[in-house]
């Protein structure tokens, strides 16, 4: 993908992403704009990330693209809903993040930017966070049972009403200063 997405909404019950939902196979996201994408979950769906939805089995390469101004907003405000720019669900699969700027993004589950349930392994690297903000916890990133690398990336300004300003992780994370 190497498009503008901008204003897209998707509402409802199932599996959501704003302006973009992946179910399976693999996904390179390079250069590409998100600007005020949004997503609404009610009932007991699972219908999150205000811009893009990553499911179980994927591998998804983001770089150089620019997630702002997202909002995921929930009636059902718990441990599966969130993910102001991106949700991310399952068990396997990879999802790598570079060179990208998350900013504004917002959300009333876990995740201001970024939520991660499920073991699966998400690298992020020279990646900024600023300003992004939830009413639960992670107000840039949020994990459950996932594994993170992070190196080189900077957090700055993310505000969470439930704890971890810039990150909230349930499992593993490794963070690693930009190398010499």
């Amino acid at each position: 993908i190497n498009k503008i997405s901008s204003g897209d909404a998707g509402t409802g019950s199932a599996a959501g992403g704003g302006a973009l939902g992946i179910i399976s196979g693999s996904l390179t996201i390079r250069n590409s704009t998100f600007d005020g994408n949004q997503t609404t979950s009610s009932g007991g769906g699972i219908r999150c990330g205000g811009a893009v939805w990553i499911g179980n089995g994927t591998v998804v390469t983001i770089t150089g693209s620019t997630f702002k101004n997202s909002v995921h907003t929930a009636s059902n405000n718990n441990d599966y809903s969130g993910g102001g720019a991106i949700y991310i669900l399952g068990d396997s699969g990879s999802v790598l993040i570079e060179d990208s700027v998350f900013s504004n993004n917002s959300a009333q589950g876990n995740g201001g930017a970024i939520h991660v349930r499920g073991k699966r392994t998400v690298t992020i690297s020279d990646t900024e966070f600023f300003d992004n903000t939830t009413n639960n916890s992670g107000g840039a990133i949020y994990g459950n049972a996932a594994s993170f690398v992070i190196e080189d990336s900077t957090f700055t300004g993310n505000i969470a009403k439930g704890g971890g300003g810039a990150i909230r992780e349930l499992c593993e994370m490794i963070l690693a200063a930009k190398k010499a």
